[in-house]
């Protein structure tokens, strides 16, 4: 009787051991637990738009006009990678990486592209305008900070992608800028635009002009 029950014990515990273990392996996946918020694999025209405004003014307002008004003496930079170029103005590549990389990265060319690609989608060409100013405004201010710029061939996944002489960079800026015009006037049916998804304009065609 006792080993009956010590074998019956045995099994309960081989039993809940394999529960524990199968359930370990799902735990954390499936439903809610597999998607999170932060990480979004589809975005809609206006999450793209809100992130590309964003980076823009994050640019604008950020490390630029820091850098810039340290070497010019407008102020101090009294702390971390401030403190440095404020007291030997020594700087290398590493001092504007994060710059360069907003270009690109996400928030920036990237995400105006796919903007622009999903507006065309629905045949917004409010939206694909306005989006094509933003690009105007980032590979402009780009080529003012750092002169040649890999526009071109960006985002092509080429490994060595060739800089683009500034003035070239200049150039195809302002041919954007007029389709830019052109879309944002227009008076397709389909046009809607980003409408209160943009802080700054409220998606009107005016003021976008």
């Amino acid at each position: 009787m006792t080993n009956h029950i010590k074998h019956i014990v045995a099994r309960l515990a081989v039993a809940a051991a394999v529960a524990v273990v199968g359930g370990c392996n799902n735990f954390l996946t499936g439903g809610e637990t597999s998607t999170d918020p932060n990480r979004q694999i589809i975005a809609t025209n206006d999450q793209f738009f809100v992130a590309t405004q964003e980076n823009l003014w994050a640019f604008w307002g950020s490390d630029p006009a820091r850098v810039a008004g340290i070497l010019t003496q407008q102020f101090q930079g009294v702390a971390n990678q401030y403190g440095a170029l404020d007291a030997t103005y020594s700087h290398d590549e590493n001092t504007t990486n994060g710059t360069h990389a907003a270009l690109y990265t996400t928030g920036g060319l990237v995400d105006i592209k796919k903007l622009q690609t999903g507006a065309r989608l629905v045949g917004d060409s409010l939206y694909v305008g306005i989006a094509q100013v933003e690009e105007g405004a980032l590979m402009g201010t780009g080529a003012d900070l750092f002169g040649d710029l890999v526009y071109k061939q960006a985002l092509q996944g080429i490994a060595n992608p060739v800089l683009d002489d500034q003035f070239f960079v200049y150039d195809s800026v302002q041919q954007v800028l007029s389709a830019a015009i052109a879309n944002i006037n227009s008076s397709v049916a389909s046009n809607v635009g980003p409408g209160g998804a943009d802080l700054v304009y409220g998606g009107d065609p005016a003021l976008w002009t």
